[in-house]
């Protein structure tokens, strides 16, 4: 067996703090990544929340940037959920909220693999990811 010790390094511990930390976006640049165009934001649109709508925006405007899906928190990206709740929901709220009935019902109903809105998010999914490369989806 091998022991940790023994693996190799690519990436020294700076460049991995680099390639997995959220980017310091100026208003130029958010304005840029996080610019949707009308086929994605239909797409964004069809979540269920407007929480899950931005942080699908971010996860997106992200990923045009370094190719990677990143693990945030709240603290990294306020300024960018800011910008994208002001631009594409003006009305949304930046309170983290608990579950709520609809989530918390839908959690209950699949944590043994089934229920009815498992097949409904998987399509959405498929969709999301196999959209064609004409959508612009990433920006290029």
């Amino acid at each position: 067996m091998t022991s940790y010790s023994e693996r190799i390094s690519i990436l020294a511990a700076p460049e991995i703090q680099d390639l997995y930390s959220i980017p310091k976006l100026n208003a130029q640049e958010q304005e840029y990544f996080f610019t949707l165009t009308d086929e994605e934001l239909a797409i964004v649109n069809r979540l269920n929340t407007t929480r899950n709508r931005i942080h699908l925006i971010l996860t997106l405007g992200y990923f045009r940037i370094k190719r990677v899906c990143l693990i945030y928190q709240w603290h990294e990206i306020a300024d960018d959920y800011l910008h994208v709740a002001q631009r594409y929901y003006p009305k949304a709220s930046k309170r983290n909220k608990n579950l709520n009935r609809q989530t918390g019902f839908f959690y209950r109903n699949n944590e043994n693999g089934h229920g009815s809105n498992e097949g409904n998010k998987l399509q959405f999914i498929n969709q999301l990811i196999s959209a064609p490369l004409s959508s612009n989806l990433l920006h290029g």
